[in-house]
């Protein structure tokens, strides 16, 4: 089945005034979360794929989504706990200073879904890497959530502003939130990418989510629909769990198979991973500490750079890690390069470049330092380095969440 689209038309002469919306077609309806310990499936949704909305009032109402989505929680064995996050969030619509290196990206058709949770404040970022192009001011990033049994509406335009609808009527004042547009942990290509902050009035108790993005900045009024329904859990001791459900009749490709620009949801067991430009399902083994396409040596995992802009933290998002210190002690010898080399699949070519004892791998397959020393460095400012055959990106240092 193809992705479900709705047509929201801004008012003559507003960019980002109120709207009214009225949905003509019904397909889904959209149940609140459950307690672990109870599940909810997907209602059918071989209906309608279209629906216009009628903007031509002056007052913002509830869109009606809410009658045509499906937001049925994952079952518990879903869910899956994440680390508290490392510092302090930045409601930018950027990955700010590893602001979400703890946390479990959930992996849809479209996007990645990031969430977390300080009590009474709900923290979503939307990696939608389905647009390329970027939105227009009057257009926005529709979200609908299930807070217990409230529902909760919220709107991140392209102009910044942002708008709340609770139980349908009004509540911005419970919002904030950015739009951005640029590169992520796991995506090179620029994109767009939306996050907010969200007074959930709990402290604890369990969100749904369900994402309708524009695709394109020209036709940007369109939202199409994300088959990835987002849960995050969080325990009267503050522990956080996040998990997805995904519709039963998405298209789930296999390992080696391509994903990432809406082929379908990676089957259970493997992850979407970008490697040079192109994005694969790759296996996931959960008796191995680090993922598969890292190398595990030493005892951390080592993470290849996707390109020479690559950031230590980004990499490790990337593969669900956190990112060690920025220097690493060990002894930085050949022997440790030898491992990590093998780990990788890689040929040690051993001192290669200069001066750091840092590590980077080539496009010929090879892996090379810069120096020996009583620890490893990672490459913070150099990003590519030259070696003996041609440049090599550089190789990080992570662990495990």
């Amino acid at each position: 089945m193809g992705p479900r689209q709705w047509t929201f038309k801004p008012r003559p002469g507003s960019m980002t005034g109120m709207r009214t919306v009225s949905l003509l077609v019904s397909t889904l309806g959209c149940a609140p979360p459950q307690e672990p310990g109870s599940t909810t499936a997907h209602a059918d949704a071989d209906a309608d794929a279209d629906a216009d909305v009628d903007t031509d009032a002056d007052t913002d109402t509830d869109s009606g989504l809410d009658d045509v989505y499906g937001c049925g929680p994952p079952a518990p064995d879903d869910l899956d706990g994440q680390g508290v996050a490392p510092v302090e969030h930045v409601i930018d619509g950027e990955f700010s200073g590893g602001e979400w290196d703890s946390a479990n990206p959930l992996q849809g058709r479209l996007t990645d879904l990031y969430l977390d949770f300080e009590a009474p404040y709900l923290y979503l970022l939307n990696d939608w890497r389905a647009n390329t192009e970027g939105v227009r001011p009057d257009c926005f990033n529709l979200f609908v959530l299930w807070v217990e049994e409230r529902e909760i509406e919220v709107r991140v335009f392209g102009s910044g502003e942002v708008t709340a609808r609770l139980d349908g009527a009004r509540a911005d004042d419970l919002v904030t939130g950015a739009y951005g547009f640029g590169s992520s942990p796991g995506w090179s290509t620029p994109h767009t990418i939306y996050e907010f902050q969200l007074d959930t009035g709990i402290a604890s108790g369990a969100v749904n989510v369900c994402c309708f993005d524009p695709t394109t900045e020209s036709t940007c009024e369109i939202l199409t629909e994300e088959p990835l329904v987002g849960t995050l859990f969080v325990g009267a001791g503050g522990g956080v769990e996040v998990g997805r459900d995904v519709p039963g009749d998405e298209y789930r490709p296999g390992s080696g198979e391509l994903c990432g620009d809406g082929e379908g949801i990676c089957a259970d067991g493997s992850r979407c991973v970008e490697v040079d430009g192109v994005a694969r399902c790759a296996q996931v083994d959960p008796s191995a500490r680090c993922p598969a396409g890292t190398g595990d040596a030493n005892g951390v995992c080592w993470v290849p750079a996707s390109d020479c802009l690559e950031a230590h933290a980004g990499a490790c998002a990337r593969e669900g890690l956190v990112p060690t210190d920025a220097s690493v002690p060990m002894d930085w010898s050949a022997a440790v390069l030898d491992d990590v080399s093998a780990a990788l699949g890689c040929d040690s070519l051993g001192v290669a470049s200069c001066c750091t004892s840092s590590m980077w791998i080539d496009e010929a397959g090879a892996c090379f330092t810069g120096a020996w020393g009583p620890a490893f460095e990672n490459s913070i400012s150099q990003g590519c380095a030259t070696g003996p055959q041609g440049l090599g990106r550089p190789v990080f240092t992570c662990t495990a969440p």
